[in-house]
């Protein structure tokens, strides 16, 4: 009888015990669920149900801290299991479990998981802590809440797989007690009378199976199968403490699949914000980071990554990342780094990058350092946002500003000096007329101030036709020699001063093209001044730029070409790119080549540098008639 009631006594322990493991594992699995919820909400309540969940396993926590000495307070056990919200009648049985088995390897294994378990829920409680600061704070950005739910997501599935773990060696130790009762009970009937053997026969049958149902059972556990409850059919009492123990399994299982299945919900909806906040970046063309003073490594976006053209997940340091600043911004950075480092000021500036690639873009660097309670840097959280289109449409539209301007000076010029120059014109003919023709001085200087009448109507024309914006001209017929003669008539003083002949090869006069005459000009005097600038710093004797146009099937073929020695091979691809300038800082903003690219292109033409030639020699080939689409 004794014995009998060793064993009744021992498996009514263990159903408490899984009871339990249970309510653990249900409190652990809503303690992240809430806190997922107060991190995306910020709503007070959900804080309120984190902290009232979070009691079970600190209560679990605390029952087995005091159950592991070796003089326990029972008082001190009873009111942690209650706090972990088990029955007030079960907390000694629960305890006298815990002390008759602690020892045995089954159970020793999974009280070790239950001390893991407990060292992840102190870890969860201090992230609790940090998120709760920054929302009460109001510091909780989308960004921080994104990184902090990832940490909880991390918190969450290590959790689980130590609850799993824990159950499965506990169950394992259930398999054990319970076959080891069994053949306890087996022997001592054996030992009784005849009858009671049929009877114990019987009852083993039915506790055989139930063992196999809960074998089963704990196979799909290991195997994540929590969809499938066991079946209980056995024709023992409801109240039987196997069938117990089954019912328990069945509500564990149940819980904890509500709860991944909770968890999987919001991962699923982390996961769709997460890839709302990348297409974001992408569209907006802004990549985020965290720079770590602690491990001097740079974590970022895709984004980012792209940005700086660089691999997908590749090592970033702040020393890999200067590489890329462009040499005339270096200094500039180091300077707005320190200001951040030392004096912990907010990090604002836009600079160059130069991409792997070669490629030169625009980027805007914005950043917030992050101190610990010490008042000391820990890391640098920022954003990057490559603004290369919008300053190259900027700068155009300032371009085109300084065009109308002038255009507008221009034609209050023409205005104010055209009537003089007609004056002066006509009264030059008028003294051609009445002087001596014996007195060649006088009729030499009558015939120049004639001659330099015409050149400075002839500037003024100019100034009025390159000034003006002809992003707006309809196509039209435009004559080659007429833009020619016009774009001479501006640029031979300044061929003069340079000591530079312009050679023009035999074309055909009636040459004609349609297009924007006006935008076809100023590609073509952006590119004399170019030659003339590079041919100006040069030392040589023999300076010259020559240009020539020829019928090409269905295109127009002009070649403009000095006496320069050529353009690098390692920057032929990127003189059109914006920004890109071979010239000294303060001389040129590097959008002369992009602008007149952007043109050609939009003529359904091309422009681009001949290789073959020796001397520095552009193409450009555009279509003889517009195809309108």
């Amino acid at each position: 009888m004794g014995m009998n009631y060793f064993v009744m006594n021992t498996l009514s322990t263990v159903r408490a015990f899984i009871a339990g493991e249970g309510l653990y594992s249900k409190g652990q699995k809503d303690t992240t669920y809430f806190l997922v919820r107060y991190t995306a909400t910020h709503r007070k309540e959900e804080y309120l149900l984190f902290l009232e969940n979070i009691r079970v396993p600190l209560g679990d926590h605390l029952a087995r801290i005091e159950l592991q000495k070796e003089n326990s307070d029972y008082s001190i056990i009873d009111a942690a299991l209650i706090q972990a919200k088990n029955e007030p009648s079960e907390t000694r049985d629960i305890a006298r479990f815990f002390k008759r088995f602690k020892n045995v390897s089954y159970f020793k294994q999974s009280i070790h998981y239950w001390t893991l378990g407990d060292q992840e829920i102190q870890k969860i409680i201090l992230l609790a802590e940090e998120i709760h600061n920054l929302i009460i704070n109001r510091r909780l950005t989308q960004e921080l809440a994104n990184k902090y739910l990832l940490k909880i997501d991390k918190f969450n599935k290590r959790a689980t797989f130590l609850e799993v773990q824990y159950a499965r060696v506990l169950y394992s130790g259930v398999r054990w007690i319970t076959s080891l009762l069994f053949y306890i009970s087996f022997t001592l009937t054996i030992l009784g009378f005849l009858i009671a053997v049929w009877v114990t026969l019987k009852i083993t049958q039915d506790i055989l199976k139930l063992i196999e149902i809960l074998k089963l059972g704990t196979i799909r556990v290991e195997q994540g199968i929590l969809t499938s409850p066991i079946e209980i059919t056995s024709p023992l009492d409801t109240k039987d403490e196997l069938i117990q123990l089954a019912i328990s399994f069945n509500k564990m299982t149940i819980s904890l699949n509500n709860t991944i299945s909770e968890r999987d919900l919001a991962l699923e909806k982390l996961e769709v914000r997460a890839n709302q906040l990348s297409e974001a970046q992408e569209l907006a063309h802004i990549g985020s980071w965290e720079y770590d003073l602690s491990t001097e490594l740079l974590t970022a976006t895709d984004q980012f990554y792209r940005i700086c053209g660089l691999e997908l997940g590749s090592t970033l340091t702040a020393e890999i990342l200067l590489q890329f600043v462009h040499p005339s911004d270096v200094e500039f950075v180091l300077r707005q780094l320190e200001k951040t480092l030392v004096h912990h000021e907010l990090y604002y500036l836009d600079h160059k990058i130069i991409t792997p690639s070669g490629e030169i873009r625009e980027v805007s660097q914005k950043g917030r350092p992050i101190l610990n309670d010490e008042g000391e840097l820990i890391k640098i959280i920022g954003t990057s946002q490559d603004i290369t289109e919008r300053l190259n449409i900027q700068l155009q539209m300032i371009q085109s500003n300084k065009m109308a301007t002038l255009g507008e000076m221009a034609s209050g010029i023409a205005h104010e000096i055209n009537n003089p120059l007609a004056i002066i014109k006509m009264t030059a003919l008028q003294m051609q007329k009445i002087i001596n023709p014996e007195n060649t001085v006088l009729k030499s200087n009558v015939a120049r101030i004639d001659s330099t009448v015409d050149r400075i109507s002839k500037i003024i024309q100019g100034l009025r036709t390159f000034s003006r914006d002809g992003r707006n001209d309809p196509f039209e017929l435009v004559s080659f020699n007429q833009m020619l003669e016009d774009i001479l008539s501006f640029s031979n003083e300044r061929l003069k001063h340079h000591s530079i002949k312009f050679i023009i090869d035999d074309y055909n006069a009636k040459l004609v093209f349609e297009g924007r005459a006006i935008e076809i000009s100023q590609v073509l005097l952006n590119l004399f001044n170019n030659s003339i600038d590079a041919l100006n710093s040069l030392e040589m004797e023999d300076k010259w730029i020559k240009i020539s146009a020829k019928n090409e099937g269905i295109h127009l073929e002009i070649k403009i070409s000095d006496s320069g020695r050529g353009i690098p091979r390692d920057i032929q691809n990127k003189i059109f790119q914006p920004f890109f300038t071979t010239k000294e800082i303060g001389q040129g903003t590097g959008l002369g080549l992009s602008l007149s690219l952007t043109i050609i292109k939009n003529h359904q033409g091309e422009i681009f540098i001949d290789e073959q030639s020796p001397n520095t020699c552009f193409i450009l080939r555009l279509p003889i008639k517009q195809n309108r689409i």
